[in-house]
C-alpha cells in the first residue's frame, strides 16, 4: 500500500481494485488520530479481497482543514452539510464504488453509526465495524 489523494483526502491505500472481489473497506480513524491507526487493519482485509481505504480526515494528520475550519468531532455532527459523513461519500465516488463496508475507531466508530441511522446516508454502507464507538443515537439528524 502507499499514500494517495482520493478526491482531496490524503489516504493510505491498500490492495488493488482491479483484483478485490469484495469492493472497499474504508478505515476511520478516531479523534485525535490519522490513517496510519487504522494501517494495521489492511493486510487481513486485502487478503480477504478488499481494498482498503484509511483516509486522513480533514484537519489530521496530511489532509487540510475544510475553508471553514476543522470539522465537528461529535457523531451528532457526523451526518452535518460538509461533514463526515460527506467525507465518506466522496472517498466512494472518487473511487468509483456505490457502497463499502465501514470501519471505525472512537470518532471513526461514531461516524459509522450516525451514518447507519441515517437514511440519507445509510445506502452507502453495506456493513459497519465499530470499535470503541463514541455515539449520541439521540441526536442523528438527516
Amino acid at each position: 500500500g502507499g499514500r494517495r489523494d482520493v478526491g482531496g483526502i490524503s489516504c493510505l491505500v491498500y490492495g488493488d481494485a482491479l483484483v478485490s472481489p469484495c469492493h472497499v473497506a474504508i478505515a476511520l480513524h478516531g479523534n485525535p488520530s490519522t490513517a496510519e491507526a487504522m494501517a494495521w487493519l489492511a493486510p487481513p482485509l486485502v487478503y480477504a479481497g478488499y481494498v482498503v481505504v484509511c483516509p486522513d480526515m480533514p484537519g489530521f494528520g496530511r489532509t487540510p482543514s475544510l475553508p471553514k475550519g476543522r470539522m465537528g468531532t461529535r457523531s451528532e455532527q457526523a451526518c452535518d452539510p460538509e461533514g463526515p459523513a460527506e467525507v465518506v461519500d466522496g472517498l466512494l465516488r472518487a473511487l468509483g464504488s456505490p457502497k463499502c463496508v465501514l470501519i471505525g475507531y472512537d470518532w471513526g466508530a461514531g461516524i459509522a453509526l450516525a451514518m447507519a441511522a441515517s437514511s440519507k446516508h445509510k445506502r452507502l454502507l453495506d456493513k459497519i465495524v465499530c470499535m470503541h464507538p463514541a455515539f449520541a443515537k439521540e441526536r442523528v439528524q438527516d
